[in-house]
């Protein structure tokens, strides 16, 4: 397999694991799809629920941290991606108790496809705290190779540039 594509035909997370096969196979594993591979649940978007309303666009990381810390709802950080755009995106998204999926960031989150890490108010708050920015997994000045190998120990057999790497 020489070529990675998203397609209408294929799931979020059957890309995720494609990319995640292709890198390692080449000897440059990605941590961040690793992470989500061995983690992360797939998810159908959903229609914004009555009297919730949409946030701020390109600021899906803190919408979703907002919302979660007001209605004790889980931030969930990962990928998302719908045929219109043919690529996944770093993004994050609340689910409900009930398990329902609320994007108050994207137009029409139900035309898409969610990939992500499920993450409650207090670990949310704590990571928060600790880190300073919003975007648990990927600050968009690196990875958060600490919050992920406390998740899952388990990466650094998966990333062999992890060995060593202390907590």
């Amino acid at each position: 397999m020489n070529q990675m594509t998203f397609t209408a035909t294929m799931t979020l997370r059957d890309h995720i694991e494609q990319r995640h096969t292709f890198f390692r196979n080449v000897g440059h594993p990605n941590l961040l799809d690793a992470f989500l591979t061995r983690n992360a649940a797939l998810q159908r978007g959903e229609p914004l629920p009555k009297g919730v309303k949409r946030m701020q666009m390109k600021q899906c990381f803190a919408n979703a941290a907002q919302l979660s810390l007001e209605r004790d709802w889980f931030y969930v950080e990962g990928y998302a991606a719908s045929a219109q755009l043919g690529i996944p995106l770093h993004h994050a998204w609340n689910v409900t108790p009930d398990g329902k999926l609320v994007d108050v960031t994207w137009r029409f989150p139900e035309t898409a496809q969610y990939f992500g890490v499920p993450f409650n108010t207090e670990d949310l708050s704590r990571w928060l705290l600790k880190q300073k920015y919003y975007g648990l997994l990927d600050s968009g000045k690196g990875l958060s190779v600490e919050l992920m190998l406390s998740m899952d120990p388990q990466l650094v057999e998966v990333v062999p540039q992890l060995k060593g790497w202390k907590l």
